[in-house]
């Protein structure tokens, strides 16, 4: 059809705390992303204070995740932090197959698989200003222990080096103005 665009996936990425689900969502609450819907991962990992199921995750047993896993029901997953994190394959193909375009929060490993699956996929990269930014926003966060804040920051300083050194990324997005990150994101998401 002429002048409507063909629906394509769009995978975020970067390190923990960097404002991925902050980002993206207040850059699809505007009426020039209307063809643009963001796909719900699954967790194995308790529900943070606010987060409700269906919105932020699917939040699912180890068990059930694992039955994903031993049917191929999954593009990607990984265990972090004893934790299960995946992308159901049916979650992506029932957005795409109504012709909207389709945005998940991955992590770079995810970026691979996903890749594989759909090469046409179109990846962003969300940095932070610098790592003490980032550190601030994980403390800011009150979600995790000093020593998993610690963690987490030696992850994202190798996510940054291996992003330097290998790019997945077709674009990169800093966070460092959160307003601006937002414009970056929509035009990149929903404009293109």
């Amino acid at each position: 059809m002429e002048g409507r665009k063909m629906a394509r996936l769009f995978i975020v990425f970067g390190p923990s705390g960097v404002g991925k689900s902050s980002v993206v969502a207040a850059a699809l609450a505007n009426d020039t992303c209307a063809r643009v819907k963001q796909i719900v991962t699954c967790t194995t990992r308790k529900p943070r204070p606010g987060e409700m199921d269906g919105v932020h995750y699917h939040f699912v047993s180890t068990q059930d995740f694992e039955r994903y896993i031993a049917q191929g029901e999954l593009i990607e997953w990984s265990k972090a932090y004893g934790t299960y994190y995946g992308l159901l394959r049916s979650s992506v193909e029932n957005v795409l197959t109504q012709g909207v375009s389709a945005v998940v929060l991955l992590d770079r490993a995810g970026v691979k698989a996903a890749k594989q699956e759909y090469p046409s996929a179109q990846v962003v990269f969300l940095l932070p200003p610098s790592l003490n930014a980032l550190k601030e926003r994980l403390m800011t966060r009150g979600a995790n222990t000093t020593t998993e804040i610690d963690v987490r920051l030696i992850l994202a300083e190798q996510e940054l080096a291996a992003e330097n050194k290998a790019p997945l990324a077709d674009f990169a997005v800093k966070n460092d103005v959160f307003e601006v990150a937002v414009q970056a994101m929509r035009t990149i998401v929903c404009e293109k």
